[in-house]
């Protein structure tokens, strides 16, 4: 059990800190990742760790400073799930920052994380790619 807690630390101190190879390590090959809260015109559902490596670490890549913060892990009744509750700021070239806030489900197998569902409030998707859209105009 302890060993999964760390699994799950290691997700966001990882991503926060760009350590995208290490990331995916700590992340099974036939992962299932879902953002429900997604835009209508984006994906909200991803399968396989090449999936998770574009939408994800690419997203990460393009980001000069990520922290996660606030970071609450709390064990369920399945020694398998997690909840994750926490906080982000960073920072897009041209000074666009980006913060939010989440609810993130983990479920992890052989120290391996193979699902994880995200919550996170996307007006602050929307109004971080209006503020890079201006910066291209």
């Amino acid at each position: 059990m302890e060993r999964d807690r760390r699994v799950v630390a290691q997700f966001f101190e990882y991503l926060g800190s760009g350590q995208i190879d290490d990331w995916l390590d700590l992340i099974a090959i036939d992962v299932h990742v879902e953002t429900p809260f997604a835009a209508k015109d984006s994906p909200s559902s991803f399968d396989g760790i090449e999936e998770v490596q574009v939408r994800f670490g690419l997203a990460r890549s393009g980001m000069m400073m990520l922290e996660f913060y606030d970071i609450e892990i709390l064990a369920t009744e399945d020694p398998a799930r997690w909840v994750v509750t926490c906080r982000s700021r960073g920072e897009f070239a041209g000074g666009v920052t980006y913060q939010n806030k989440y609810s993130w489900y983990f479920r992890l197998k052989d120290g391996l994380i193979v699902e994880w569902i995200e919550f996170y409030d996307p007006r602050e998707i929307v109004a971080v790619q209006d503020a890079i859209d201006k910066l291209g105009q």
